[in-house]
């Protein structure tokens, strides 16, 4: 291949760059849509305490996990419709106070999440608290890196 009159090879992954970017990538999303996951799974062991198989816990777990991902899209969507709409005060203020609100609840999820599923290790509160703190600091950086690259 020629890119302006120099000549270049292709370059094609093998088969461990592309494991590796695919089970990154894959670990990453399931992250960062963990405590989206974690509700409807607090949820159902919250009514239903007994061991079950583990295809129909995660099968809970993932088709309430998008649907609560698609609820709270839909409704940040329609907050941030409101406040371009309007503009005023009250709209910004909501926005805000719902951002807030939402970080705090993903953080307290993902806390209790992991302490759910870790209950039966003598570690498993610490582990839940440092999981808790690393997802709160990684969101915080992501909104803040979101934030200062759309601002300028």
């Amino acid at each position: 291949m020629e890119w302006n009159g120099v000549r270049l090879n292709e370059y094609q992954p093998g088969p461990v760059e592309w494991a590796k970017r695919g089970l990154g990538s894959m670990f990453w999303t399931l992250f960062f849509l963990s405590p989206n996951a974690f509700l409807p799974y607090l949820a159902y062991r919250a009514v239903d305490n007994t061991p079950g198989p583990f295809l129909y816990v995660a099968l809970i777990a993932v088709t309430g996990g998008v649907g609560v991902y698609y609820a709270t899209r839909y409704g940040f969507s329609r907050l941030y419709q409101w406040k371009k709409k309007s503009g005023g005060f009250a709209a910004g203020a909501t926005v805000t106070l719902a951002s807030l609100v939402y970080f705090c609840l993903r953080v307290w999820i993902m806390k209790a999440g992991v302490e759910r599923a870790t209950r039966s290790w003598h570690v498993g509160p610490e582990l839940a608290m440092i999981v808790a703190a690393v997802y709160a600091i990684l969101v915080l950086h992501a909104n803040l890196k979101s934030a200062t690259r759309h601002r300028f």
